[in-house]
């Protein structure tokens, strides 16, 4: 595999990973369940600290790369996306549960 591509890769991974880590920090550093919600700056102050420590950890081919800067995001997106649904699988059934049922056959021909 060509250096980039692994770099790419390494770059993805630790971003999952810091991604899923903001998620696991908030409670227990701001005592609220999700970072958003977290009084100040946490979100956005975890999510710039997260790009700094993935740019300086994870190798990276040259200084401006936009396959390596869009694996950072979706790695960090999908870090977060996933440490959510982990966490919290009762809002995705929810959520689909509700979708099935709004949009079922019966209850559409049920309707008054």
């Amino acid at each position: 595999m060509p250096d980039w591509i692994h770099s790419r890769w390494v770059a993805c991974v630790i971003a999952m990973v810091t991604g899923a880590l903001i998620w696991a920090a908030s409670p227990r550093v701001t005592g609220a369940s999700e970072p958003w919600d977290a009084a100040g700056f946490y979100h956005v102050g975890a999510l710039a600290l997260a790009g700094c420590v993935i740019g300086l950890v994870a190798p990276k081919r040259s200084a401006v790369d936009v396959g390596y800067l869009l694996s950072v995001h979706i790695g960090v997106f999908g870090g977060q996306l996933g440490y959510a649904l982990c966490s919290c699988p009762q809002v995705l059934c929810g959520y689909w549960g509700q979708s099935f049922s709004r949009h079922s056959v019966l209850s559409v021909l049920l309707r008054p």
